[in-house]
């Protein structure tokens, strides 16, 4: 039997896998990526956006949200199995975010933030839909999309869950009382444009036995 004895040998371990799953994969010819874009002020405050070459026009939107148990992983590791939703008629957003130890709870959500703000600003650049924006998250990355859809769709509930960091958040300006607007250091927040669209799901399937999916 294995075990993991250290935070280096399971990030160490993770990465291994991960590099024999996706060894001798490249770039589907009828996808078009666009690649590192930033959504936020963060070194790993990045994004890609991949869309079908054949499709014109805005497209159904996926968020895609990585796993890795909160300290692994970046969007390199979803990348082809995103770029497989994209040759299915989506534009999809794969992205990274600010890992733990250093950064710990609710900063994920923080960033989950930021990246469903930023489609909605960027629709008409990169032709989004956003009357039908999706989510996906595998393992930890299931937990932080579902952990955000609470928050978007109850408002007394984000209310009282960003209430202990507001002053902190809000780096001194007057905190909204949108609730989880308080979560984004001032800057007005999506999560009361998305809360008119959202209707979150939990979803298995044999493509993605780890994953939680939600429709925004």
């Amino acid at each position: 039997m294995f075990y993991i004895t250290s935070l280096s040998e399971f990030c160490a371990s993770n990465k291994i896998d991960d590099a024999k799953r996706d060894e001798g994969l490249t770039t589907p010819e009828g996808v078009l990526r666009f690649d590192d874009i930033r959504y936020g002020e963060h070194e790993r405050n990045v994004l890609d956006v991949y869309r079908p070459k054949d499709r014109d026009g805005a497209l159904p939107v996926i968020v895609s949200i990585h796993g890795g148990g909160w300290v692994y992983g970046d969007k390199g590791i979803n990348q082809f199995y995103c770029m497989s939703l994209a040759e299915q008629g989506f534009a999809v957003v794969n992205y990274s975010y600010r890992l733990a130890p250093d950064y710990k709870h609710p900063v994920p959500l923080e960033d989950a933030n930021k990246v469903f703000h930023w489609v909605l600003e960027n629709a008409e650049t990169y032709g989004f839909d956003t009357d039908n924006i999706f989510g996906v998250g595998d393992s930890c990355g299931a937990n932080i999309l579902g952990f955000y859809c609470c928050l978007c769709v109850d408002p007394a509930y984000a209310e009282k869950w960003t209430s202990t960091r507001r002053r902190a958040s809000c780096r001194g300006r007057s905190p909204s009382t949108a609730g989880f607007t308080a979560l984004c250091a001032g800057r007005s927040c999506c999560w009361t444009s998305l809360r008119r669209r959202i209707s979150p799901t939990a979803a298995r399937t044999r493509n993605t036995p780890r994953s939680t999916s939600a429709r925004m």
